[in-house]
This record gives structure tokens, C-alpha cells and sequence, in this order.
């Protein structure tokens, strides 16, 4: 037990100098990752945009297609009325034609505000790929940056890494399982008794668990904070 009580101890100072060079980057993966995400949400609305430019520019040849044949039947109707025989075929023509010149006023309409759509569409796209861009150029530095961290602190974060295996390998998994839950409550999940209290939260621990810790025979947890608490002199011993 005292062997695991060690090991339990060198596990948690390892996590502890693992958190301290995670923390030497600061907040830059917190800050990448909001990036990854702005950077994400504005091509999905670069997208959209592209996709509604798209329907637009459908509509407006189809407009357009539709404009020139009504151009051609009206053509093709004013030459009728000049071959007209009667009031009845000459009132149709012009009835004809007056619908014809009429549908070509609302589609002319219709394709003026198209084309105001798409010059207002091409506005904001320009304005997205202008934030992309931005985006983009702040996110390569940052990554560069953290890169840059990380290989500094590659080979301490190696050996740490590998000390780490070899600490796992003495622990059960029931107890290594206690020992990640307290760690989602508080980083320095086993700390060491100091002067007859926890050092996590300075409570005091009961002076029968201080006798039987002192024999390292068991695990002890605070009774107030949770966290796995053992005997000092035997964490002074340990090493990282």
C-alpha cells in the first residue's frame, strides 16, 4: 500500500507540472478554438450568400428569356394589326399586345430588383471574405504561436508523459477513477497532511486518521474537501 500511496502522490505532482505547461500558453487555445469557430460560421454565411446569388441569377436569365419572347410577340402582333380585317380581330391584337407590354413593365421591374439584390448580395459576401480573410490570418499566427509554445516544452512534457504511464500502472482502475473524479472538483486532487490538516482546504483531520495514516496501510480522503489525502512525511520522500 505504501508503494501505491507513492505512486498515487507522483501521479498527481506529474498532472500539477502537466497543468503548469498546458498554462504556459495562456489562453491561445481557448482563443483558437473561439476562431476555429467565427471562422466556421462566417464561410456557412459566405455559403448562403452564394447559394442565394445562385437562385437570383437563375431567376434573372429566366426573366430575361421571358423578356425576349415578349419582345418578339409584340413584334410579331404589331405586324398582325396592320393585316387586320375587322374591329373584333383589331380589338384582340391590341388587347394582346397592351397584356404583352404590360407583363414586360412587371418583369422589368421584377429584374431591376434582382439586380439590385445581387449587387446588395455581392456587397456582403466581399464584406464576409473580408472577415475570412482577417479571421484567418489571426488564426495561422496564434496556431504558429502555440506551435511554437509546444515545442519549447516538447520533451519536458515527453518525459513528464512517460512518468505518468509508469505511475499509472501501480494504481487499481477503481482507485484512478476516484482520483479523476476529485480532480474535476480540484486540480491538486492529493495533497498531504500539514501540521495535522488537509493542505487543500485547511481543515483539520481527526487525530486517529492522522495515527493510522502514518502507518500506510489505507487511503484516506478529507472529510470536508474530498480530496485524497496522505501522510507528509512520506510525500516529502516522493520525487518527480
Amino acid at each position: 500500500m505504501e508503494q501505491t500511496l507513492r505512486a498515487l502522490y507522483r501521479l498527481q505532482q506529474i498532472d500539477l507540472e502537466l497543468d503548469d505547461l498546458e498554462a504556459g500558453s495562456g489562453d491561445l487555445p481557448g482563443e483558437i478554438r473561439q476562431l476555429e469557430t467565427n471562422l466556421a460560421e462566417v464561410q456557412s454565411r459566405i455559403s448562403e450568400h452564394e447559394s442565394t446569388l445562385s437562385t437570383i441569377r437563375r431567376e434573372r436569365n429566366t426573366g430575361n428569356e421571358e423578356m425576349q419572347e415578349l419582345r418578339a410577340r409584340a413584334l410579331e402582333l404589331n405586324e398582325r394589326l396592320r393585316t387586320v380585317r375587322n374591329n373584333k380581330e383589331y380589338d384582340a391584337t391590341t388587347t394582346e399586345i397592351a397584356a404583352a407590354e404590360e407583363r414586360s413593365k412587371d418583369l422589368g421591374r421584377s429584374l431591376s430588383t434582382l439586380d439590385d439584390r445581387e449587387a446588395e448580395i455581392l456587397r456582403e459576401i466581399q464584406g464576409f471574405e473580408k472577415s475570412r480573410n482577417e479571421i484567418t490570418a489571426t488564426l495561422e499566427d496564434k496556431n504558429e504561436t502555440l506551435n511554437s509554445i509546444h515545442e519549447s516544452s516538447s520533451d519536458e512534457v515527453d518525459e513528464y508523459r512517460a512518468q505518468r504511464v509508469a505511475a499509472l500502472k501501480e494504481l487499481s482502475a477503481e482507485l484512478l477513477e476516484r482520483y479523476s473524479y476529485v480532480r474535476t472538483k480540484h486540480p491538486d486532487a492529493v495533497v498531504k497532511v500539514r501540521k495535522g490538516a488537509c493542505s487543500g482546504c485547511f481543515r483539520a483531520v481527526t487525530p486517529q486518521t492522522l495515527v493510522e495514516m502514518r502507518r500506510k496501510e489505507q487511503i484516506f480522503f478529507c472529510e470536508h474537501c474530498g480530496r485524497l489525502i496522505v501522510d507528509e512525511e512520506l510525500a516529502d520522500t516522493v520525487e518527480v
